[in-house]
């Protein structure tokens, strides 16, 4: 018997060194899988991290882009009491196109025609010397 107990522990002895060494070694795997998960762990937290800097710095950004936006708007509101209506414009080219200013006399006829009269006033005048001296 104490043979047949010794084939038996022995046997057990292999099952459960076989067992720990299984076990140990899914610890080891459990233990890389874990390095390497804080691992990007932290890797992911510093990209995150940088992405929140950058949002920050364009929400700022926008922020100042928006108070200046705010700003024209404001003197845009404050100067529209100086812009002439749609009605108005509408109103001043009815008069325009009454008018039609281009019918009218250029520079040059004005020119033509002031002359033309001065040389009769001279005409005029010439003729009335001549008439008082017979």
């Amino acid at each position: 018997m104490d043979g047949e107990v010794r084939v038996g522990d022995q046997a057990g002895d292999f099952g459960v060194i076989n067992k720990l060494s299984d076990i140990e070694e899914k610890q080891k795997i459990l233990k890389e899988r874990a390095t390497a998960f804080g691992e990007s762990f932290v890797k992911n937290k510093d990209e995150t991290g940088q992405e929140l800097m950058r949002i920050k710095n364009d929400l700022k950004s926008i922020k100042f882009e928006i108070e200046k936006i705010k700003g024209v708007v404001d003197h845009l509101l404050e100067d529209s009491g100086n812009f002439a209506r749609k009605e108005e414009l509408n109103s001043l080219q009815r008069v325009f196109k009454i008018f039609e200013p281009l019918k009218f006399l250029g520079e040059e006829d004005v020119k033509r025609i002031v002359k033309e009269e001065l040389n009769k006033n001279k005409e005029a005048k010439d003729i009335k010397t001549v008439n008082y001296s017979y």
